[in-house]
């Protein structure tokens, strides 16, 4: 099933954010909680797609994890208004990919926290309000490109750990085969499974998946989200914003 979460409405809502807030009107209250999901998805996926648009030609996928970095960096203020906290006591956690300051990694590849990450080294510089707290977590694995069971045994490992992983949202970012098409749609009803067979999983946490294929790269990501009905896990097609 494909959906594409009301496009124009929550368009229409985000422009006129900025009118909101000068009336002192949240975001946070005027979107309802499932809207205020699929504003953060499209987000997220209109930001990975400019982000792989950059590299979508270097096979180096240490460019393709920088992307994924830079891409949910730019989302402090869409995390922040979503969240309803203020940005400044955001921090976002990831390992050290280039020349940048270093920065932290909390056990997965990208996370915004209710942390500084010097808090990690200094646990007194964490706040006392609101209580430490993962806000999105997310992880990226390319796999293997010359091999699709390699690749699906990587993918599914990172997915597992994910899912391990409390946060109010979660991100999966991964490779696949799109021209043997069915290794493709294997490594994603094995996800499903992985998914649906978790202990650990928690139905009130968002998960988005992004699928990037080898051979087509960023011009055909694949995004999907899941949700329960009637105790069983099922997935959701988003169309690329």
């Amino acid at each position: 099933m494909s959906v594409d979460y009301g496009a124009d409405a929550i368009e229409s809502r985000l422009r006129r954010s900025s009118e909101m807030r000068s009336l002192g009107i949240s975001l946070r209250r005027a979107v309802a909680p499932l809207d205020r999901d699929a504003i953060l998805f499209r987000s997220i996926v209109r930001a990975l797609a400019s982000g792989f648009g950059r590299v979508a030609r270097d096979g180096d996928t240490r460019a393709w994890t920088s992307a994924v970095v830079q891409s949910l960096l730019s989302l402090r203020g869409a995390m922040a208004e979503l969240t309803a906290l203020a940005p400044s006591t955001l921090g976002a956690f990831h390992r050290s990919i280039s020349s940048a300051p270093r920065s932290f990694e909390l056990g997965v590849d990208f996370a915004w926290g209710t942390w500084t990450p010097h808090a990690i080294q200094d646990p007194t510089l964490g706040p006392t309000q609101p209580p430490w707290e993962i806000l999105l977590a997310a992880e990226s694995e390319w796999g293997s490109r010359a091999s699709a069971p390699e690749n699906q045994r990587r993918v599914l490992f990172d997915l597992r750990k994910l899912l391990d992983v409390r946060a109010r949202y979660r991100v999966m970012v991964y490779a696949g085969h799109l021209q043997k098409r069915p290794d493709f749609d294997d490594l994603e009803a094995a996800m499903l499974r992985l998914i649906d067979a978790s202990a650990h999983r928690d139905a009130d946490a968002p998960l988005l998946l992004v699928g990037v294929p080898w051979d087509a790269g960023a011009d055909l990501l694949r995004a999907w989200c899941t949700r329960l009905r009637a105790g069983r896990t099922e997935r959701v097609d988003l169309r690329r914003p």
